[in-house]
Parts: structure tokens; sequence; C-alpha cells
């Protein structure tokens, strides 16, 4: 067993946990306790329809986020960013003293800290999990990643009924902060696919281009890419910068714009002058390119 997952004790202290939200997250969560013959109950925004679409289940379904939060020991939201602080704070006067409301949604650290305020303003104990992969892969493909104070008995109730979990330490904001620059990369890949392809599939050679790509991590990990893309940055943005207007003619020429690219030029040209060959040095040079002017 990893240390990832080790130290299951205090798990036998839940008997009951309340979900609040029973989309794939939940559903996710729902699954692991039932069979582990830990009771559930959950709520959504529609209790009524949720109970006609579990009238056999062993699943209860709550009437109030009160009630929910009476009636369990550890209490988990699975819900949309947007509602994720208004459910915290409908949730708080159920909660017992020191009672764990574990939020696991995909919310900056900004919105956590309400969620902090709420809980902690009710007496309860605040607990901060993001999930890491896809809930609808099952539990298998998905890490938890867990931080907040007094988390040892959640931490090892998830792990007993077989989920890997990361735990962090006591701040509550470093699973957030985490979940928010995944995030960044792995959603802002979106917009890259699609300012690579569109203008491909104008061209007739989107199918090239994908198996061209193929194997672009095999040889180095997502980590050393990353960090070897920044490292020889500054040696080599001359070159580079005459490559990267060639390629924005190229995507122009298919009538699409290209922001990225347009913003990597811009990144090339601030590290011109500079001699850094460190990932963390060329980030501080670069902090007048990516500052936010607004502010």
């Amino acid at each position: 067993m990893s240390a990832e997952n080790a130290d299951c004790s205090g798990a036998e202290s839940i008997e009951r946990i309340g979900l609040i939200g029973y989309g794939e997250a939940g559903q996710l969560l729902a699954r692991a306790f039932v069979e582990a013959n830990i009771g559930v109950t959950v709520l959504t925004r529609s209790p009524d329809r949720l109970r006609e679409r579990l009238p056999d289940s062993p699943i209860a379904v709550a009437d109030s986020y009160v009630s929910l939060a009476a009636e369990t020991e550890l209490v988990c939201s699975c819900v949309w960013p947007a509602t994720a602080a208004d459910v915290a704070a409908e949730t708080a006067p159920g909660l017992a003293p020191g009672q764990p409301f574990l939020d696991l949604n995909s919310v900056s650290p900004a919105t956590t800290e309400q969620i902090v305020d709420k809980i902690e303003a009710a007496g309860g104990t605040p607990l901060k999990a993001t999930i890491m992969g896809s809930a609808a892969a099952g539990r298998d493909s998905v890490r938890l990643v867990i931080g907040g104070p007094d988390r040892a008995d959640t931490v090892a109730a998830l792990r007993a009924v077989g989920f890997t979990v990361q735990d962090v330490g006591a701040d509550p904001m470093h699973p957030a902060l985490l979940k928010m620059f995944r995030s960044t990369f792995t959603k802002g890949m979106r917009e890259l696919v699609a300012e690579t392809l569109a203008p491909a599939v104008a061209y007739g050679v989107h199918e090239d281009v994908l198996d061209n790509l193929n194997g672009l991590f095999d040889e180095r990990s997502v980590e050393e890419w990353m960090r070897t893309a920044l490292e020889n940055t500054p040696e080599h943005a001359q070159r580079r910068l005459g490559e990267l207007r060639e390629v924005r003619q190229t995507t122009a020429d298919a009538g699409y714009r290209a922001p990225i690219i347009d913003e990597t030029i811009a990144l090339h040209e601030e590290l011109l002058n500079s001699s850094d060959d460190d990932y963390v040095a060329v980030l501080e040079a670069l902090k007048g390119h990516l500052s936010d002017d607004s502010s």
C-alpha cells in the first residue's frame, strides 16, 4: 500500500455521510460508501425528482441542507462552482461542533476562503479536496487531494472505501490552488487544440497533424517537458520568433486568429535579452509579460 493510502485508522467513526449534489462526483462517492456499508444521504436542488430516481436504493434523500448535516457525520459538497459558497452557507447551521464539511468543488482560493469562513463561524471543520482525474471514469482513475484542519478521520474514511488520497496538510487553500493551476493547463489546452486544428482543417491536413503529434510526451514526463520548455526559451528565442511569425501568417491565411501564438510571440520577445536557464528565474523574467495590468 502506498504512503498516500496508508493509515486508515479512524474510518469507523463515520457511520453516515451526506452528499450535496448527485452528479458524477456525488455518484462516485455514493457508490464507494454504499459498497462499504456506510450510510449515505444525498440532497440536490430537486429532492423529489431524486427520490424518483432512487426508488429502491439504500441511499436516503434529505429534505434540506440542515437536516442532511444533522443526520450525518461528514458532509461532502459536490455542486457547481457558482453555488459552492451558498451551499456551504445553507448547510452550516446544521453542523455539529467540529463536524467536517468537505468541499470537493472546483473553486478558487477566494471562494474556498468564503466557504471556510462560513463553516468555521458555525463551529464546523472546513476541509477542502479536489478531484484529480475524471470522476466519470471511476474510483481507480481519480486521486483526491485534501487539506484542512483535523482531517485525519475524513482522510481515513476516504482511503478505507478505496480512494487514493493525497494529504497536503492543514491549509485548505493548497488543494484549491493545485486544482486551479491544473485546470489552467488542462482546460487551457482546449484553446490551443482548437487554434491548432481549425486552420489545419482549412488546409486539409488535420489528420496528419494529429498523427504527427502522437508521442509528444512519450520520451519526457509532462513535468520535464514544462520545465525544459521554459528553460531553453531564452537561448532559442530569436530563432523561434521567426518560426512563430510564420505560424501566425499561416493561420491568418486560413482565415483564423491565433491568440495563443500572438501571446507566445510576445513571450519570446520578452526573453530576447534574458540569459536565465532556470524555469523559476525565467518566470520571474516574464512577470511583466504575465502581470495583470488592470490591477
